[in-house]
């Protein structure tokens, strides 16, 4: 059964990566099923309550940033800023959010940091060498290959466990 939610998982992430890159927007559709593939992946691993704590945690952690973000936006421009719908898109956010309940939190802000870290630099470069390119960044597009990737070496590395900070922690310390 694990299985089949792993291939979920990796099905509706390639949609998201191709629909964000080609149309720079996704379904909505996908987002709910993402979040109960999920979810469903969690609750193999680690009990209800320990799930739900996790992804309230990173929830907030989540909000914390836009709240940051639209504070620093707000003081720059001097006036407040929305930055839903002009730096970042509604699919973005929402993409984020149901990705919360995917990680434990050293894990969440783990993706978070890197997988922003490398949307920049590859569209950044990707900027400099293509001509005409468009300015959006499809963000939930690169976080979702991102994703991707986590979850094949998941595959080929059963100790790294989204849900486990002990193994990323352990790399970091020794």
């Amino acid at each position: 059964m694990q299985l089949i939610v792993n291939i979920c998982l990796l099905l509706l992430l390639a949609v998201i990566v191709l629909q964000d890159m080609k149309e720079r927007r996704i379904s909505w559709v996908l987002l709910p099923l993402l979040l109960g593939s999920f979810l469903a992946q969690g609750l193999f691993l680690i009990p209800v309550g320990e799930l739900l704590r996790y992804t309230i945690f990173n929830i907030s952690f989540i909000l914390l940033q836009l709240l940051v973000l639209t504070a620093y936006m707000s003081i720059k421009n001097k006036k407040l800023v929305n930055i839903i719908n002009s730096h970042l898109g509604i699919g973005d956010v929402l993409f984020f959010i149901t990705a919360t309940a995917a990680f434990s939190p050293v894990n969440f802000i783990v993706f978070y940091i890197i997988g922003l870290l490398l949307t920049l630099i590859f569209f950044t470069a990707f900027s400099r060498f293509v001509k005409n390119v468009s300015k959006e960044i499809p963000l939930a597009g690169a976080m979702a290959a991102v994703m991707i990737v986590l979850l094949l070496v998941n595959q080929w590395m059963p100790k790294f466990n989204f849900y486990n900070d002990d193994y990323l922690t352990g790399w970091f310390i020794h």
